[in-house]
């Protein structure tokens, strides 16, 4: 309880912050599953909530990055929590991926594309309407913050696309990928710099898009110059 009450203080000092994370990871080792649900659940939320006020320079910080990646690995644990949408921690991870820096873009990349990983493996594990919840709700997650615009608009990233595949191919299954999506892949896939990578993930991304999208990628492939083609855009 005590802990809690430090990461509700407003102005709690980052290095004080990062003395109290470690003392917890220690903490946790020696918790039995109903302290943890009870004390530790409760306090993860806190921390994610503090470290998602913090600035881009602090967020760089290695001792910060721990702090996360402690925070983002404990969703694991305990074993029934594991259906709980985790709205915090993937509220740092957009975060970091909205960072000015390309390696914390990347990392709240990795978190982001984990938090789908974990959603399909569970997906052999429980029941179908506890799956089809959570999966709504990162779906709509996802498309609210606007990802595919961060991924293909003005800040995109060769390094950041060649990471995409697995956020593209969940909301391409969970129907949330639109024709005005497809459109901004295209214009993207249309620079020299990252067409490559672009055209790489197309042909695994048809194969989950829904037929009016499909249809609308398959008409714009049509119109390009025949000069224009190559062997990606004939494999699509």
């Amino acid at each position: 309880m005590a802990m809690t009450q430090c990461f509700e203080i407003t102005d709690l000092p980052l290095s004080l912050a990062h003395a109290c994370t470690v003392a917890i990871s220690n903490i946790k080792l020696w918790l039995n599953y109903r302290s943890i649900v009870q004390l530790f659940v409760p306090l993860r939320i806190k921390v994610l909530q503090y470290m998602c006020k913090l600035s881009d320079q602090d967020l760089r910080s290695p001792a910060t990055k721990s702090m996360a990646d402690f925070m983002w690995s404990a969703i694991k644990d305990p074993l029934d929590s594991q259906l709980t949408f985790d709205t915090e921690g993937l509220a740092l991870a957009f975060k970091y991926f909205t960072s000015s820096t390309l390696t914390m873009r990347l990392a709240g990349m990795s978190q982001i594309n984990a938090h789908i990983n974990w959603f399909n493996d569970i997906c052999t594990t429980e029941t179908v309407a506890e799956v089809e919840l959570v999966g709504r709700k990162l779906a709509d997650w996802l498309t609210e913050n606007q990802i595919i615009s961060h991924l293909f608009g003005p800040n995109l990233h060769v390094e950041i696309i060649k990471q995409s595949h697995i956020v593209l191919n969940f909301l391409a299954v969970e129907n949330h990928i639109t024709e005005e999506h497809i459109s901004l892949i295209w214009q993207a896939s249309q620079l020299k710099h990252c067409s490559k990578p672009i055209y790489d993930i197309l042909p695994s991304l048809v194969k989950n898009l829904a037929p009016k999208p499909a249809s609308y990628l398959y008409s714009l492939l049509c119109k390009l110059d025949p000069k224009e083609h190559s062997e990606q855009s004939i494999y699509i």
